[in-house]
Parts: structure tokens; C-alpha cells; sequence
């Protein structure tokens, strides 16, 4: 019996990168399941399908965002998503950044029997946002004159925040996420929300989920989906109604990032920030979940790649998107 297969090994074998005792491994979970062979021409298709829309981009020189260490700092140009197959109920894609030295460390910080003694790293951003995936599959949209920093804890997955950010974090019920910020601190299992600090002053509006605050007086508050919290001088505001969430969190710009979301909401924000309409012709469809964000992509790429692991067929017209359920035979 060939174990759950790791994604990354997929690519590489699909990609010819792989050496021929992982092309054995993959050949024999290939052959284990039908699922299996299907899961692994998904990765052939986006593959593909990457290699198509790469060749019609060109990379600006200018920089996005660097990443500064206790001694050096490291310059990259504007980020450039690729594409990574995750498991879930029906897999999802996500595009995602290849921050080199710095992904490397927010890798091994969140990953099981890490070493103590991690040099801290600081995500910073300039006058451009720009996007982070995390090892555990947390994305955070960093604003503008912003810092993200990671922190060494104990049974938490730890970050400290500086201006403004929108986080997308990962489920994962035994190893909460916590915000660590002047103003107080954040804790999640797994949601999105947007949080704006700075000093004393906080603000946390959540998009999805549940977000659990605490201000430096100990004093602690629930913040549910559509719903505002602020600490101002360090005291703790009553929890409010935001009346336009769509406009508070505009400053992503074309951003989208799902979390085991389901498909119905994800593609209610595919609407508001595409300005399009989409209809489903299958309701069983829209009982499945997605795992997959996609940063400053034209409305043809995100329609393509989420019908591609539905296995569903779509269709663009105009401002009128339509899914439909592959049926037998269909083509």
C-alpha cells in the first residue's frame, strides 16, 4: 500500500525533475486508485496550463517586497506565482510565491521538531503590497509600509504584525495562529480577516470564520464573519457590524484566498471582484470546498483553474460565467 502522496513530489515528477526512485513511487500509487491517476493528470494539466499563461507575462525589474535578516537583506523582484495541488475534499490549486532563502526558514519554523534558535525573519514591504504563503498553507496579503515578523512559541504557530495585513490562515485545530501586535493579540484556528495596527491602536474586521482578541488589559472578545473589533489607546471597543466589507478590505486590490472554503462563498467574492456573474447549473457542486488563492490574476485564469479541479466545464460570456458538472462521455 503506497502512503498519501506529497504534492510537491508530483510536480517534480511530472515536471521530469524527479529521480527514478520517486517515478517508481509515484507510478505505484498512480496504479493504486483511479483517484489517484486522476489527481496526478490534474498536476499534468496545470502544469501545462502554467506553462501557457507564463508565456504571455513579462516580469517587471522593479522590487515588491524584501526580506531582511539580523545581518543582510535580501532584494527580490515583484512576485511570481506558480502552481501547487493541495488535498482536500475535491483538491484545489493555489498560486504561490517562491521567496528562496526566506520561504526556506517560514517553512522550517512551522514544521514538526523545528529547531530552536531560528534567526528572526521579517517580511517588509515598501510602497507595493505584496503576498506570503507560509509552510502550514497560511497566505497573508502584507499592505504597503508593513512588517510581518515570525516568532519562535510553543504550541502556536506565531507571528508578530506592524501596519496592516489580510490573512488567509490555514485549518489546523491543534495548533492555533497567533498575532502578536502592541495593541493586543489575535487568535485563530483557521479564517480570514483583516487586521490594521499600529502602536496602541487596533483594528480586526473578519471575513470568514471566528477571531478571538485580546487587549493588553486582558480583557478578551469574540469576532465573528462580517463583524468589526478596535482597540483604541489599549482599551477594547465593543464588537460592530461593518456595513461594507467588500470596500474595507478593497486595499488587496485583485487578491482572492480561500481556505477550505465553501464553493458558493468563494465564488460570491469572485463576483464582487470581478464584477461578473456566475452561475452554477449542478447544486452538487457547490457543496465543495476550495484551498487556493491567486494574486493579481485575470478573471480567465481563475475560472480556468477552478474548473479544472472541479472537473467541470465552463464557460465565459461576457460578464456571465457558467459551471457545469462533466457528465459521462462528455467532453
Amino acid at each position: 500500500m503506497v502512503p498519501d502522496m506529497d504534492d510537491e513530489l508530483l510536480f517534480r515528477v511530472a515536471r521530469g525533475e524527479a529521480g527514478f526512485d520517486e517515478i517508481q513511487l509515484v507510478e505505484a500509487w498512480r496504479r493504486q486508485a483511479p483517484k489517484n491517476d486522476r489527481q496526478y493528470a490534474q498536476v499534468v494539466a496545470i502544469l501545462g496550463a502554467m506553462t501557457q499563461l507564463e508565456s504571455k507575462r513579462s516580469v517587471a525589474e522593479s522590487p515588491a517586497a524584501s526580506i531582511v535578516t539580523a545581518d543582510e537583506r535580501y532584494s527580490y523582484p515583484p512576485l511570481t506565482p506558480w502552481w501547487r495541488l493541495w488535498s482536500v475534499r475535491v483538491g484545489a490549486i493555489a498560486a504561490v510565491v517562491l521567496l528562496g532563502v526566506g520561504t526556506a526558514v517560514w517553512q522550517a519554523a512551522f514544521s514538526p521538531g523545528a529547531r530552536s534558535g531560528v534567526g528572526a525573519k521579517q517580511f517588509v514591504t515598501g510602497a507595493q503590497s505584496a503576498t506570503i504563503e507560509l509552510k502550514d498553507s497560511t497566505v497573508v496579503r502584507l499592505a504597503p509600509h508593513s512588517r510581518l515578523q515570525l516568532l519562535e512559541a510553543r504550541g502556536v504557530r506565531a507571528v508578530s504584525l506592524e501596519g496592516r495585513a489580510y490573512f488567509a490562515v490555514a485549518k489546523n485545530p491543534s495548533l492555533p495562529f497567533r498575532i502578536r501586535t502592541d495593541a493586543g493579540d489575535i487568535t485563530v484556528l483557521g479564517t480570514r480577516f483583516d487586521v490594521e495596527t499600529a502602536h496602541r491602536d487596533l483594528r480586526l474586521m473578519v471575513v470568514e470564520g471566528r477571531v478571538a482578541l485580546r487587549s493588553p488589559d486582558q480583557r478578551k472578545v469574540e469576532v465573528a464573519a462580517g463583524e468589526m473589533s478596535q482597540v483604541k489607546e489599549g482599551r477594547l471597543l465593543p464588537v460592530v457590524r461593518v456595513p461594507d466589507m467588500d470596500a474595507a478590505i478593497g486595499w488587496t486590490g485583485t487578491f482572492l484566498a480561500f481556505q477550505a472554503t465553501p464553493l458558493r462563498d468563494a465564488l460570491r467574492e469572485i463576483e464582487r471582484q470581478y464584477h461578473v456573474r456566475v452561475v452554477v447549473t449542478d447544486s452538487a457542486i457547490t457543496d465543495r470546498t476550495l484551498t487556493m488563492w491567486f494574486s493579481d490574476e485575470p478573471l480567465d485564469t481563475v475560472v480556468g483553474v477552478i474548473c479544472l479541479v472541479l472537473e467541470s466545464r465552463c464557460s465565459l460570456d461576457g460578464e456571465k460565467i457558467t459551471i457545469q458538472a462533466n457528465r459521462p462521455g462528455s467532453r
